[in-house]
């Protein structure tokens, strides 16, 4: 029971017996703080400063489909930065031992990027600041060269896409010309039928108003023969009465046998003769002008039909000439609508998808440099301040663990002494 107690008692934490193992080995844990500190003092004025060189570059933009995607990955970055022959190309451009740079400069570049971040910084830690700003340099040189072709290999599909367009535009542009083209024949026709139409017209109406004054000069003439029938019907009857008195003296001078009987006789008669000469002249005269009236009529009568028939013939030119303009009208409608709606609207299309193109060909991004390589002052290692005081509480810590190694150490031995002196005196006994 008691060696029970006796080991609970042991394996509780006794902080006073803890204080006095250190108080007891004070010494030990003070001397190996001092030769700690010591030797991280005479080290850190050994160790070479630590400078870090950043540089910041962005890492591009390309379209693939609907996606933006950058040139390069963050993987290709950093594969790139930990090729050890790249470095000892790069080292060996630069005045600098190749052998001892290149395995530091492999583990001492780091790459960081963030999530939702198009840059990425470039981390190179040395103790030549100027030469890690070169080997920077010469690294984001490298990744220029080697992924800015995906960049320029889009820009040009991009610029062939905008060409097949303008192409297309062309094409459309052609077809736009040949409605042009159609459409100025179109109104040259019209005006060409116009223009016919107006002629025929003029001739139509040339001949209208030589028929109508032909027969205005048949209607005249026919007035003026009439004037001279009517003339010579009212002298008629005056020559008949004198022709008949002239014939009755004559048959009455015939009866008288004298000697002037018969001269007057002879006279009376070539009198007679000369009036019915006269008034056969004025009759056969008159039934002239009743032919000549009724012929001037019958040819008025036939222009007059004629004048309807041009009537006619300029009613029917009119109409197939308004017809035909009509119909060229409807077509060239149609055109000039084909010309503004199909062919502005395809061509409209066309640039705002070349727009689209254009856009999107700005879009793309080569990798380019943010922030150029560059350092702080400080070094970012080798901090002797911060390295004498870890030294010193490192070994503080050891001098403590060393202290209670060797206080159980020591009660170990003590432990064992006395269980083996106890085993004997049991063996004595028995």
């Amino acid at each position: 029971m008691r060696e029970r107690e006796n080991q609970f008692h042991e394996d509780e934490i006794d902080l006073y017996r803890y204080w006095m193992i250190i108080r007891k080995r004070w010494k030990l844990i003070f001397v190996l703080f001092l030769v700690s500190v010591a030797s991280s003092v005479a080290v850190s004025f050994y160790l070479p400063k630590i400078y870090r060189v950043t540089a910041t570059i962005n890492m591009g933009r390309i379209e693939v489909g609907d996606r933006t995607v950058p040139v390069i990955n963050f993987a290709d970055i950093q594969q790139i930065v930990s090729s050890e022959s790249l470095l000892k190309k790069i080292l060996s451009s630069l005045p600098v031992d190749a052998s001892k740079k290149t395995s530091d400069l492999a583990f001492r570049i780091s790459v960081e990027n963030n999530t939702n971040s198009e840059n990425v910084l470039l981390k190179l830690d040395t103790s030549d600041p100027e030469r890690g700003k070169k080997v920077l340099t010469r690294i984001i040189s490298e990744i220029q060269e080697k992924y800015n072709h995906r960049a320029e290999n889009y820009r040009q599909l991009k610029d062939a896409e905008i060409n097949k367009l303008k192409e297309t535009i062309n094409k459309i542009q052609f077809q736009d010309d040949k409605i042009d083209l159609s459409i100025q024949r179109r109104t040259q026709e019209i005006e060409k039928k116009e223009k016919t139409a107006q002629i025929d017209i003029n001739l139509l109406n040339n001949e209208k108003d030589n028929i109508t004054n032909q027969i205005k000069y048949l209607k005249e003439q026919n007035k003026s023969i009439e004037v001279s029938r009517d003339k010579l019907l009212q002298i008629l009857p005056n020559m008949e009465q004198n022709t008949r008195q002239l014939l009755k003296e004559k048959n009455e001078l015939a009866k008288s046998i004298n000697k002037e009987g018969i001269m007057t006789s002879i006279l009376y008669a070539s009198n007679l003769q000369q009036s019915i000469n006269f008034l056969t002249l004025d009759y056969e005269r008159l039934k002239e002008y009743e032919v000549e009236i009724n012929k001037n009529k019958a040819q008025a009568e036939k222009l007059s039909t004629q004048l309807k028939n041009q009537d006619e013939k300029l009613k029917n030119l009119l109409l197939i000439r308004d017809s035909d303009i009509k119909s060229i009208r409807r077509t060239l409608q149609e055109l000039k609508g084909q010309k503004e709606k199909e062919i502005q609207s395809e061509i409209g299309k066309v640039n705002t998808d070349i727009a689209g193109l254009q856009a999107r060909k700005n879009m793309i991004e080569d990798i380019e440099i943010f922030s150029p390589p560059d350092y702080f002052a400080t070094p970012v290692k080798s901090n002797n301040k911060l390295m004498v005081i870890g030294a010193g509480l490192i070994s503080i810590f050891v001098g403590i663990f060393l202290a209670f190694f060797l206080e159980w150490q020591k009660d170990n031995e003590s432990r064992m002494a006395r269980t083996n002196k106890e085993t004997l005196k049991n063996e004595q006994v028995i």
